[in-house]
């Protein structure tokens, strides 16, 4: 934070910064849908280290298990790859910030978006997916607790928000259009894993876990 104020003296820096990173996390999450779609042969070496051999192999027979090979892209393992779009979840909300600038980075911010939200489905993890669903509803509510309604700009961020769900609609839309068989497997895990009426929810299960510690 004191390193953030050090470099950061004005508007402007900010959206230099913002764009930098924002930069970045597109080329990473473009990387790893692209990994979840033609297979962990992408940005891997042939030929493995010894001394890791077995538990990739180990790895790779458990994720062959749930019907996909989650990615894990310039990371060790798929879980720093998982925590990298956690931070991203955060970005979420400087992207509707920078939506609100009549410039041509608002354009910028939607892309993000969209990127960030198929990244998340392509990952396949339930954590990351929650962790997103839940960053997503909380930073609409407090766009819209924060809006400037006696303004008239209330209306503005109401566009923002049914933008963003827009362009992530359409994202995934086109990623089950010419690639139905990588997005059927996802969403067959969140389905079976995260639902309700699902005998092997997880959702259910640790929710029993939690009652009876709490109890």
């Amino acid at each position: 934070m004191f390193v953030g104020y050090s470099l950061i003296e004005s508007e402007l820096d900010l959206h230099r910064f913002f764009s930098f990173n924002t930069v970045l996390i597109l080329i990473v999450n473009l990387l790893g849908i692209a990994q979840s779609i033609i297979g962990p042969k992408f940005l891997n070496p042939a030929v493995l280290q010894e001394d890791i051999r077995e538990l990739v192999i180990c790895i790779a027979l458990l994720r062959f298990l749930v019907w996909c090979v989650p990615p894990h892209l310039v990371f060790c393992e798929r879980r720093r790859y998982s925590n990298f779009l956690i931070v991203c979840c955060s970005w979420l909300s400087l992207c509707r910030v920078l939506a609100l600038t009549k410039s041509s980075r608002a354009q910028f911010a939607f892309i993000c978006v969209a990127v960030i939200g198929v990244g998340t489905l392509m990952n396949a993890s339930r954590g990351v997916f929650m962790w997103t669903a839940g960053n997503a509803m909380v930073v609409t509510a407090a766009f819209l607790w924060g809006a400037p309604w006696r303004q008239g700009e209330a209306r503005r961020v109401l566009r923002i928000i049914q933008r963003s769900l827009l362009v992530v609609g359409v994202a995934v839309l086109v990623m089950m259009t010419f690639f139905p068989d990588q997005v059927a497997s996802r969403l067959a895990i969140y389905d079976e894993t995260l639902s309700l009426d699902s005998p092997a929810s997880e959702l259910i299960h640790r929710t029993v876990i939690i009652r009876s510690r709490i109890s």
